[in-house]
């Protein structure tokens, strides 16, 4: 994964917290709470969930790096090529 996936939610969810406390400050209608919040809660839930899956993303290719790495290894030791996947 880039460094592009890794930057952008924390930013993005800095943003969302900074976007609240100004709503909260200067706006002072109704519309605020029916309209700003529940978008800023679905940016602050995307942003969370990418960071999530980046999570994910890194714990299984670290397993199929490992995997490779153990297959690597029991090649060498029967002396058996490896299988194309």
């Amino acid at each position: 994964m880039t460094l592009v996936g890794w930057v952008w939610p924390p930013v993005l969810l800095g943003l969302v917290v900074w976007m609240f406390v100004q709503a909260r400050k200067h706006l002072r209608s109704r519309t605020r709470v029916w309209l700003l919040y529940p978008v800023l809660r679905v940016l602050a839930l995307a942003a969370l969930g990418r960071v999530y899956g980046a999570i994910l993303i890194e714990d299984e290719s670290a397993a199929v790096a490992s995997q490779a790495i153990l297959d690597a290894g029991e090649s060498v030791r029967t002396g058996t090529p490896l299988a194309d996947s």
